[in-house]
């Protein structure tokens, strides 16, 4: 402990600590990519409120404007807890993928409309609220993403710097079949459990304990599944 200051500042870890996520390549990659996606969707959105007030004038601009934040939100507070349902259920980095490639193809369509000069304020709503949808399904994916790649490679970082291989000197088998299980080197062993199953037996518990107050506990029972990577080998006497 003294060699490594944990203290807080205000609450929040030293940037010291924060920064240290970033000597992990996954996470490195991971992050200018953000960096570079976030920027552009800010200045997305400043171009498109500019957009709407070439488009409606000065005096509606207000009322459109408004209107235009409200459309792009709805979405994310409306379907928010399906997009967290969502990343539970399916894979994270997949789910990545695909909400950022369709918000990159919501833009490329207002720039070919801009383009072309064929864009009315209505294309502009439509595009809006189209990426409320991806925005909603894209947040929550994203920021459990996040915590995967730091703690599955970080463990893997730590045993290395002790001297351990794997699987020659320790075995590693992971709870939960995460993506970057199959991708880092070695490939991680682990246990994946299907949530959809777990989730429909959370909800009939909870009706039957609604339809029967007096009912005794009960359980369910969802079995994981083995799936065998390079992080395992069989025990051997030294």
């Amino acid at each position: 402990m003294a060699a490594e200051d944990h203290r807080m500042i205000a609450g929040r870890p030293p940037l010291s600590a924060a920064g240290r996520a970033l000597r992990h390549r996954n996470f490195r990659l991971f992050f200018y990519g953000e960096l570079v996606s976030i920027t552009g969707s800010w200045i997305q959105y400043t171009a498109q409120a500019w957009l709407v007030v070439t488009l409606v004038g000065n005096m509606s601009a207000a009322f459109y404007l408004g209107l235009l934040g409200a459309v792009q939100v709805l979405p994310v507070l409306v379907l928010g807890l399906f997009g967290g349902i969502i990343a539970d259920v399916l894979p994270k980095r997949r789910t990545v993928i695909v909400t950022q490639t369709a918000a990159g193809l919501l833009a490329l369509i207002m720039g070919l409309l801009v383009f072309l000069g064929v864009v009315q304020v209505w294309h502009v709503f439509v595009v809006g609220f189209a990426l409320g949808i991806v925005n909603a399904v894209d947040m929550p994916s994203r920021q459990a993403f996040v915590v995967e790649i730091v703690i599955s490679v970080a463990f893997m970082q730590v045993a290395r710097n002790a001297g351990l291989r794997f699987p020659a000197d320790i075995s590693l088998v992971g709870f939960d079949d995460i993506d970057l299980a199959s991708l880092v080197m070695p490939a991680v062993t682990t246990l994946a459990v299907d949530k959809a199953l777990m989730g429909r037996a959370a909800f009939a518990l909870l009706t039957h304990r609604l339809e029967v107050p007096t009912a005794e506990p009960a359980k369910a029972v969802v079995l994981p599944r083995l799936i065998e990577r390079e992080s395992v080998a069989p025990p051997h006497s030294r």
